[in-house]
């Protein structure tokens, strides 16, 4: 028990981490999408259950401090956390292009359903032009992480 309250404890003081880091740096003028990291590393890794609360955690967290209303975060970071969690289910042999497109993917719908609710709920926050160009880059500069984060079947 001590030891899985451990885990849990350093696994949330990491997704605290990466969001800090994640607010001060930024590629080109694109803010990074460092948060699904460990939502995918845990949906990868450790399943469905632990993917979807590291998501609906990073999301709760990522709402907050944005400081609008509580909801597109937790929903994208949850529904990319069930969707990296049924890879290692679809693909049974790992591939190192398999960790890149699953990263990319996971990046750019995580952004995609975020923009969808705050378009629709609230107000659009960039043209859709924009949002396409910052979306592929950030999917861009995350997707190497893809390639050191696999799981084993």
């Amino acid at each position: 028990m001590k030891k899985r309250l451990l885990r849990v404890f350093l696994w949330v003081l990491l997704i605290l981490i990466v969001l800090a880091i994640q607010s001060l740096l930024s590629m080109w003028s694109i803010k990074l999408n460092l948060a699904i990291l460990p939502i995918y590393y845990l949906s990868m890794k450790k399943g469905l259950i632990e993917g979807l609360s590291a998501g609906i955690f990073t999301g709760v967290i990522q709402d907050s401090l944005a400081g609008g209303f509580i909801g597109p975060s937790v929903l994208a970071n949850g529904l990319s956390a069930v969707g990296i969690s049924y890879v290692p289910e679809v693909f049974y042999y790992w591939q190192p292009l398999l960790g890149i497109s699953a990263m990319f993917l996971g990046t750019l719908f995580n952004d995609l359903v975020v923009y969808l609710c705050l378009s629709i709920f609230v107000q659009q926050p960039v043209p859709f032009s924009d949002f396409i160009y910052l979306g592929l880059g950030r999917a861009l500069i995350n997707c190497p992480f893809g390639l050191f984060i696999s799981y084993k079947k």
